[in-house]
């Protein structure tokens, strides 16, 4: 037995005012649900009885019944589907950047994308990437760890900050339906103004491309601290691996990290960070890149004297290079009224470009672990999910992405 939706003809007005009447001589265990709906009825049938119920909706039209019994006019019943079991993803922002369209219109999930995460490690024991295998790389394709110098791709799969591997669980990976319990909490304040943690309901959680491949390049240690000079090492990795060009084997790069821009050392997008950035974004491939969580802060007022307002020209490097995608935060599910998040860095840059290029759902995001910047693997989801099938894509996307986040969750290992 099945739930099955059947659509009620909207030209037969006694079955479209009161769908019951369709379910009249069915059996108990046969009634529809409780569910109010106008034009369609959820009820649970047999095969043979839905082929009844079709036959006698026929009958009543042009069947054997007597000709005073027949009804004039349209059959009641439009059409018959399955009930089809639905299942939870990221919760709600994936809809929010049309992940799922993706997913359902074109079936773009990230397969064969390789998507490189500079951040502090990915858990490569999180059964979060088990699903599709996204951590399992063929070579040349390598993890590496850039925070310690007998870093190895084992320990780059190790991350005691937490900051990665969420970040890369929003990007790709899989916790199905089915499978053992969630654990997530929200981060959040109480009455008193203290901090505790919700336990959140999460039945399944997906990254917007659960299919793609993930590089662990590890440039924050376990303590969240690193160096520029670790992103840059591990851009020259990747152009090595892409052979500068010549071989795109890592399509794109997720950078949820960065620092703030100093202009009494370096022109605004011209340090060394940002000037290899570019030179990777012109060798194919995307580079994501977060706005960064400085937009606010405090101003200093001759009449007030500090003042906590919002704060502008406040893109973060890498952000300021002018080919990343530098994204900036909004609201999880609802950016058109709440819009940008008050904490996300502001542009325009300190030359005077218009950054970020966009914003992305950035606050309270579920994945696997703790952290802050969000918004920017929110848009490395849709660059990579959009980068296949390639039919649906002619070239690389060019920029990059930001912003900040304190929610978490973990599967029940």
């Amino acid at each position: 037995m099945a739930w099955v939706v059947v659509a009620l003809n909207a030209l037969v007005p006694a079955l479209t005012a009161n769908p019951a009447n369709l379910a009249l001589g069915l059996n108990a265990d046969q009634q529809p649900k409780n569910l109010r709906s106008p034009q369609y009825l959820f009820v649970q049938l047999e095969p043979a009885v839905i082929e009844a119920l079709v036959a006698r909706d026929r009958d009543y039209n042009d069947g054997p019944l007597p000709a005073e019994s027949r009804r004039v006019g349209p059959r009641a019943i439009y059409r018959i589907w399955p009930d089809f079991p639905i299942r939870g993803l990221l919760n709600k922002s994936i809809s929010t950047v049309k992940g799922d369209a993706a997913h359902a219109s074109y079936a773009a999930l990230g397969a064969g994308i390789v998507w490189a995460v500079l951040d502090s490690g990915i858990d490569g024991a999180h059964p979060h990437f088990a699903t599709y295998q996204n951590l399992a790389l063929p070579p040349p394709l390598t993890h590496a760890d850039f925070t310690r110098p007998d870093g190895t791709a084992a320990t780059a799969l190790r991350d005691g900050q937490g900051h990665g591997t969420h970040v890369a669980g929003i990007i790709a990976g899989q916790w199905p339906a089915g499978g053992a319990p969630l654990r997530a909490f929200n981060r959040r304040r109480d009455e008193q103004g203290e901090i505790d943690y919700a336990p959140v309901e999460a039945a399944a959680i997906s990254g917007i491309a659960p299919r793609c491949q993930l590089l662990s390049l590890k440039v924050l240690d376990d303590d969240g601290a690193g160096a520029a000079s670790n992103l840059i090492a591990a851009i020259g990795l990747i152009q090595e691996i892409n052979g500068y060009g010549r071989r795109l084997l890592v399509h794109g790069v997720n950078m949820s990290v960065g620092y703030e821009f100093d202009p009494e050392w370096f022109a605004c997008g011209q340090s060394p960070l940002c000037v290899e950035v570019n030179r990777l974004v012109r060798s194919g491939v995307a580079v994501v890149v977060a706005a960064g969580n400085t937009g606010y802060g405090t101003a200093q007022s001759q009449f007030n004297g500090a003042i906590s307002a919002g704060m502008g020209l406040t893109i973060n490097d890498p952000g300021n290079a002018d080919l990343a995608l530098t994204v900036g935060s909004t609201h999880r599910d609802m950016p058109h009224i709440y819009g940008v998040s008050y904490f996300s860095s502001k542009g325009p840059t300190g030359d005077g470009r218009a950054k970020p290029d966009l914003v992305a759902p950035g606050e309270k995001i579920l994945s696997c672990a703790a952290g802050a910047p969000r918004a920017c693997p929110a848009t490395t989801w849709r660059t990579a999910a959009r980068a296949w099938p390639p039919r649906t894509c002619r070239g690389p996307s060019r920029r990059s992405s930001p912003s900040g986040a304190s929610s978490w969750d973990s599967p029940s290992r």
